[in-house]
């Protein structure tokens, strides 16, 4: 049976979306990364360090999995979206 994992993007509030679906569909969260977690947290903004870099919820078979993307980093996002459709 083939699966779907979406990997969402939120401006900062995915532990918050989390949380609402782990309630929603009474399961747990797998794992929650911070940035500050991160070894080059040093160079973060410090209202940064505390958004999740990763983060995953099973629902069955599948892994919702969320990130915090903020509008200051669009410009790389946009670069790796654009490599990824050049890429099929």
């Amino acid at each position: 049976m083939t699966s779907v994992n979406p990997y969402l993007n939120f401006g900062g509030n995915s532990e918050e979306v989390l949380n609402f679906y782990a309630k929603v569909f009474h399961t747990q969260i797998a794992m929650m990364m911070r940035y500050g977690d991160s070894p080059d947290q040093e160079n973060l903004p410090a209202e940064q360090k505390n958004a999740l870099m990763h983060g995953s919820l099973p629902l069955g078979n599948t892994m919702l999995m969320v990130t915090d993307a903020f509008d200051s980093w669009r410009p790389i996002w946009q670069s790796v979206y654009a490599a990824k459709a050049s890429w099929r």
